[in-house]
């Protein structure tokens, strides 16, 4: 992918990682409760929920190698309303075939927090898991 993704590397120690290494375990199978608020972690704003969860190409998360040899962990959401776009539209490196990406930032701090990805009239949101967390309040 661009440039722009290796701007902020996944949290921990910069360089390539494993799969939810440097992560909380997995906060979106862990929370309590099916609807539960899911917030950026640098700033605590709403990002999305886990009633939001999808699944694509037959499963919810899934771990990602970018060209920069960052290994990103994500979640696939059909709803993101905490975020916005940070980027043009790209066909290139695309994890998911025939779709093309946007970086995603959190609205309120501007972290990355994953992509946006689309075909044609649908699009899904690929959160980076270790970049959400739980909001008490909800769980």
């Amino acid at each position: 992918m661009l440039a722009v993704l290796v701007r902020q590397p996944p949290l921990g120690p910069a360089g390539p990682k494993e799969p939810g290494e440097g992560a909380p375990e997995n906060v979106v199978e862990k929370a309590s409760k099916r609807g539960a608020a899911l917030l950026c972690a640098a700033c605590g704003s709403r990002v999305t929920s886990l009633d939001q969860r999808i699944e694509v190409d037959g499963a919810h998360s899934h771990a990602f190698l970018n060209p920069a040899g960052y290994v990103y962990r994500i979640g696939c959401f059909a709803t993101a309303p905490g975020v916005r776009i940070g980027s043009p539209p790209s066909d290139e490196f695309s994890w998911f075939s025939g779709h093309v990406w946007e970086v995603v930032l959190c609205g309120a701090c501007t972290t990355h927090l994953g992509w946006r990805f689309s075909r044609e009239a649908s699009f899904f949101f690929a959160l980076i898991l270790a970049r959400l967390r739980e909001d008490p309040a909800t769980s």
